[in-house]
C-alpha cells in the first residue's frame, strides 16, 4: 500500500492515491503507520480536493465526508502528537463585470473544517504566508523565502535581497516576474 523513499537518514512514506477511496484507506491507515513508526512527525496530504472535486455529485454527502476526514486527522494528530497539512487546490470564481477572484477549489464550507487555515501566495516578488483562520491567534501575514537550506523569513533579511528573485523561483515564473 505504501511505497518508501529514503533520504538522509530520513525515512519519507508516500502513496499515490488514484481515487477518493484510496484516499480514505490511506488515512484509515495512518494510526498503524504511526504505532509502528513513532519517530513521524508529519502528514502531508497533497492535495485533498484533488478527487474530491469531481467525484462526487452530491455536494452534502462531499462535505459531510470531508468535515468527518478532518475530524479524523486532527484526532490522529492529537493522539500522536504530530502535525497534518491538508492542501487545497485554488481555482477561479469568475464574478459579474468580468471580474475574477482566486477561491479554494473545495468551497467556502471546507474552510471551517480544519483548525488552522493558512494561504500560500505571491505579492509582487515576495512569496507570502496569511493565517486566515486560528483559534487563538489574529490574522496576520509574513513573507518568506525557499531556500536549499529551507523555508526563511524574511523580516530579517535586508530590503535589497527580499525584493530580489530567488532562485527557486521557476524560470517561467522568473520571466513573468520581470516583465511585471
Amino acid at each position: 500500500m505504501q511505497s518508501c523513499l529514503i533520504t538522509n537518514n530520513n525515512i519519507k512514506f508516500f502513496h499515490r492515491c488514484h481515487s477518493y477511496i484510496e484516499v480514505l484507506a490511506v488515512i484509515r491507515h495512518i494510526p498503524l503507520l504511526l504505532q509502528s513508526h513513532p519517530k513521524i512527525q508529519l502528514i502531508v496530504i497533497d492535495s485533498i480536493a484533488f478527487h474530491f472535486r469531481h467525484d462526487f455529485p452530491d455536494m452534502m454527502a462531499r462535505t459531510g465526508l470531508l468535515c468527518r476526514l478532518t475530524q479524523e486527522l486532527i484526532q490522529q494528530a492529537t493522539k500522536f502528537n504530530i502535525a497534518v497539512i491538508v492542501t487545497n487546490q485554488m481555482t477561479t470564481r469568475i464574478e459579474s463585470a468580468g471580474s475574477s477572484q482566486l477561491v479554494a477549489a473545495l468551497g467556502e464550507t471546507w474552510g471551517h473544517c480544519p483548525t488552522l487555515r493558512l494561504t500560500l501566495h505571491w505579492s509582487g516578488r515576495t512569496r507570502v504566508a496569511t493565517l486566515t483562520k486560528a483559534p487563538h491567534r489574529n490574522n496576520s501575514s509574513v513573507s518568506y523565502q525557499v531556500t536549499v537550506a529551507g523555508i526563511r523569513d524574511l523580516s530579517n533579511l535586508s530590503h535589497e535581497k527580499a525584493t530580489s528573485i530567488p532562485e527557486e523561483i521557476p524560470e517561467a515564473k522568473k520571466r513573468k516576474l520581470t516583465s511585471d
